[in-house]
């Protein structure tokens, strides 16, 4: 199959009107660059334009969503008192680990730009990290990828997720072990309750952190590109613009700015 073949082209139906290319227009188009190359044009003539995208820490997140709901489960049907500050951590757990896996679907180009519009996506975050690369690069000599790669660090944390779920793996083992279900406590000591607590708090502030850190970042990345389109319109203007702004228009912050 080829691109052209997919258009399903009936040459009985157009035998009087099609017309071959002038020369002139078949040298314009082979003068220009390739819109696509050997295998985008493969992809588009096979119809296999999906599945480029992946989230690298979909499976780890799933997983720490797992130990969380059975600790959950282990201690709503128990009801120790005792592990009250468990049951807190991992419920707020649970909380984060469903905002951060729906924001790295997003930011990972897993999820469509329809799912939560206002929020960054992939292509909307790298269009608006292709222009504050330029500004900064111009304004503050910035010459890495911060300002790409800003919106996307939740995606880099896979290391240290997977570190922490081996931690924290065996938690709802070790606490239905724990119970005493007739006199409903466990025989954890509150040092043990306060470490497991402690270390599912750990992974919730390292998801919340990032996320809310990659959608700020996005957010201000979109202010700066809106501020700098704002002042582009000041840049080397004409001879009629600067009459407008020096004697009407312009405020006396413009015209001291545009007259400096």
């Amino acid at each position: 199959m080829s691109i052209f073949g997919r258009l399903g082209y009936d040459s009985a139906n157009t035998a009087n009107v099609v017309t071959a290319l002038s020369a002139n227009v078949i040298a314009t188009l082979n003068s220009m660059p390739a819109i696509l190359n050997t295998w985008q044009t493969a992809d588009v003539a096979n119809t296999d334009v999906g599945g480029y995208f992946q989230n690298p820490v979909a499976n780890v997140t799933q997983g720490i969503w797992n130990v969380a709901n059975s600790i959950i489960a282990v201690t709503g049907i128990y009801d120790v008192s005792n592990l009250a500050n468990v049951m807190i951590s991992a419920n707020s757990l649970i909380a984060s680990c469903n905002s951060f896996y729906l924001h790295t679907n997003r930011i990972s180009g897993v999820a469509p730009v329809t799912d939560e519009p206002t929020q960054p996506h992939y292509n909307s975050a790298i269009g608006v990290s292709k222009v504050v690369m330029y500004i900064t690069f111009k304004s503050d000599e910035i010459q890495n990828n911060a300002p790409m790669m800003g919106n996307f660090t939740s995606l880099t944390v896979a290391n240290n997720l997977s570190q922490s779920y081996n931690t924290i793996i065996n938690y709802a083992n070790t606490l239905t072990n724990s119970i005493n279900i007739i006199a409903n406590t466990t025989n954890l000591t509150p040092s043990q309750t306060s470490t497991i607590a402690n270390n599912l708090n750990s992974i919730t502030n390292l998801m919340n952190s990032r996320r809310t850190g990659d959608v700020n970042f996005y957010y201000n990345s979109q202010a700066i590109v809106d501020d700098y389109n704002t002042l582009k319109q000041f840049s080397n203007p004409g001879q009629s613009e600067l009459y407008l702004f020096n004697n009407y228009v312009g405020t006396d912050k413009l015209k001291t700015r545009i007259n400096s």
